[in-house]
C-alpha cells in the first residue's frame, strides 16, 4: 500500500509463501514469478503442483503503487477474485477497502478500514463482514527499515471470540527474518536468505503447534531472472 512515500509489508505474501513451503513430505513443485509493468506496477505469480491434483494451488497478484493510493487485484483457485484501494487523505491518514468474491459458491465478503502512521508507529483498523470481524494491528518500527514488531487482535463483536498475534519481522543485509506466535500457542517462522544477490534466495519455514501436536518445516528457492 502506497502512503504518500510510506512503504508496508504484504502480510498477505508472507503468510501464503510460508504455507506454501510447510512441507507435508510428498514431492511437489512450487514456482513463483515477479515482473514489473513500469515503475508502478508489479505482477506476481505463484503455482504449487501436488500429487493430488485437487490441492493444486495458483495465485496471480497485481500491485499498482501511486502517489497517494495503492490498489491491488488477485486471482486464486476457485476462482476467488479479491481487490482492495488505499486512498491517502493525508500525509498520516488513509483510508480503503477491499472485497472478496467466491464464483465457486455466488458470494463475497467486504471490508473498510483505515491506516494511521505516526512518527515511529503505524496503526491499522479495519471491519469486516459485515461488522462481525474487527481488526485492530499496531506496528511498532524499533529500528526504521530494520526490525518492526506488529501485535493483531480480531474480535468478533457479536460472540466476542478473539484471537492475538505477535510478531516481528527482522531485515538484516543479505536476509529477512519473520516469526509469529498466536493466543493458541502456535508458533511460526519464515526465513529469507539471498543466496545470490538480485538471483537466488533461499526459504526455510517451520511451524510449531503444541496444542495439536503438530510440526512442520519447509524448504525452497527463490530465482530472479
Amino acid at each position: 500500500m502506497a502512503q504518500h512515500g510510506v512503504s508496508s509489508t504484504n502480510c498477505d505474501s508472507i503468510k501464503q509463501t510460508q504455507s506454501s513451503l510447510l512441507s507435508n513430505h510428498l514431492p511437489r513443485i512450487f514456482d513463483r514469478i515477479h515482473f514489473g509493468l513500469g515503475d508502478k506496477t508489479l505482477v506476481k505469480m505463484i503455482a504449487s503442483l501436488q500429487p493430488n491434483p485437487a490441492k493444486d494451488t495458483f495465485q496471480m497478484d497485481a500491485e499498482h503503487h501511486g502517489t497517494d493510493h495503492s490498489l491491488t487485484f488477485r486471482m486464486t483457485k476457485g476462482p476467488q477474485v479479491y481487490a482492495s484501494y488505499l486512498q491517502s487523505i493525508t500525509p498520516s491518514l488513509a483510508l480503503g477497502g477491499d472485497t472478496l468474491f467466491d464464483f465457486s459458491e455466488g458470494g463475497g465478503v467486504f471490508s473498510f478500514g483505515g491506516k494511521y502512521t505516526g512518527g515511529d508507529w503505524t496503526g491499522v483498523a479495519m471491519l469486516a463482514q459485515y461488522g462481525q470481524i474487527c481488526l485492530v494491528q499496531y506496528i511498532k518500527h524499533v529500528s526504521p527499515g530494520r526490525m518492526a514488531l506488529v501485535a493483531d487482535l480480531v474480535v468478533n463483536p457479536l460472540t466476542l471470540d478473539s484471537q492475538t498475534v505477535l510478531g516481528a519481522e527482522v531485515n538484516m543485509k543479505q536476509s529477512r527474518f519473520v516469526t509469529t506466535v498466536d493466543n493458541g500457542g502456535k508458533i511460526s517462522a519464515l526465513l529469507e536468505s539471498r543466496v545470490v544477490p538480485n538471483a537466488v534466495t533461499l526459504l526455510l519455514s517451520g511451524e510449531v503447534d503444541q496444542a495439536k501436536d503438530e510440526y512442520k518445516f519447509g524448504y525452497g528457492f527463490q530465482l530472479n531472472l
